[in-house]
């Protein structure tokens, strides 16, 4: 019995490792270069266009655009393909905490 907890410790244990490894090979698109077209912040949201265009956003303005039923409206009729990396805002905030 002691025997079989121990197996699933070690089980979970590995899963956990895989998954863990598996974020760190994240590779992101934007970078620190790449500024949100309205207010020069970092972006972390790049909209291609069906113009071969594209925007960029931080947080901040991808999020006001989307809210509004006007800018929902003409950014579904403007995109392509949309580039979120948006989660790195909370991976930084985490990152940030364990310090």
């Amino acid at each position: 019995m002691a025997l079989d907890s121990i197996r699933l410790i070690i089980e979970r244990y590995n899963m956990f490792s895989m998954l863990r490894d598996k974020e760190e090979e994240k590779v992101w698109i934007l970078d620190a270069r790449d500024r949100c077209d309205r207010c020069s912040a970092q972006a972390y949201v790049k909209v291609l266009g069906k113009n071969n265009t594209d925007l960029l956003f931080c947080g901040h303005h991808y999020d006001k655009a989307m809210s509004n039923a006007v800018g929902y409206d003409n950014m579904m009729k403007f995109m392509e393909s949309v580039i979120d990396e948006r989660e790195r805002l909370q991976e930084n905030r985490t990152i940030g905490s364990a310090n």
